[in-house]
């Protein structure tokens, strides 16, 4: 009886000794992917503001442009969006 414990002691010890040894490994290649992707990520982060500052460039000068055709727009939207406020209003005072 002493025997078996022991050896199912000894068992449960060396799969926890296994798994801390596996997990200390997936962590050791966690840490190297992330070195590695570091040089790619910067590139990354500074195109993606290049982008992002054109994008933003040519949406105001688009909507400098068109500035007229986009104050009709909102001058089209403003009656339904005014309606579905109401809509709302009553919906959330009705509980």
């Amino acid at each position: 009886m002493e025997l078996d414990t022991q050896a199912l002691e000894n068992t449960a010890k060396n799969r926890r000794l296994i798994l801390r040894r596996c997990n200390m490994a997936e962590e050791a290649k966690k840490a190297e992917e992330k070195k590695e992707c570091c040089a790619g990520g910067a590139i990354k982060m500074i195109m993606k503001i290049i982008i992002g500052i054109a994008l933003v460039l040519i949406g105001a000068i688009l909507w400098w442009k068109w500035r007229a055709d986009f104050l009709s727009l909102i001058k089209g939207f403003l009656g339904p969006f005014l309606i579905l406020a109401g809509v709302i209003f009553f919906a959330i005072a009705k509980e």
